[in-house]
């Protein structure tokens, strides 16, 4: 009777794992990617300084670009390991912080793009609405997310 009880209780509680892992790791690796491009950029600008000032501003566009996005996957990522039911919440809403700054990111870009300041246009937001509305629909609906979280962890936002 213990070893089914035992058993039973594996099956029943869905533990850290799953989607939620693999959305851990997602973005732990976004958040090393970023930081490794933040570290990179300020050397090359210093090297670069004054050759070309359209590449200056690329570099300062990029920076623009990823500095956001690595500070919040480090938010996200820092979070998921917290067993509270206000965790699901608070990570939709970083996701709703980054998609803004990623498209604000952009939009200055690509007015800059425009006006010829610089030479890259930038890469489309589209990538990361999907990611916010996948992301964030698991966040709502899944029962690893209401097993690991607590079931009032799962909220209509």
């Amino acid at each position: 009777m213990q070893t089914t009880s035992v058993f039973e209780s594996k099956e029943s509680g869905l533990g850290y794992g799953g989607w939620l892992r693999c959305f851990r790791v997602f973005n732990g690796i976004n958040w090393g990617i970023g930081v490794l491009v933040v570290l990179a950029l300020p050397p090359l600008f210093l090297l670069t300084w004054g050759n070309n000032s359209q590449n200056d501003l690329n570099l300062i566009a990029s920076l623009v670009r990823f500095i956001p996005g690595a500070v919040i996957s480090f938010l996200i990522w820092k979070s998921l390991l917290m067993k509270s039911d206000k965790v699901p919440s608070k990570i939709k809403w970083l996701m709703r912080i980054d998609l803004a700054l990623s498209f604000l990111a952009i939009m200055l870009i690509y007015y800059l793009y425009m006006r010829g300041y610089v030479s890259e246009k930038p890469a489309p937001i589209l990538f990361g609405i999907i990611y916010y509305v996948v992301c964030s629909s698991y966040f709502k609906r899944s029962k690893r997310v209401a097993s690991y979280y607590g079931v009032n962890s799962l909220s209509p936002t």
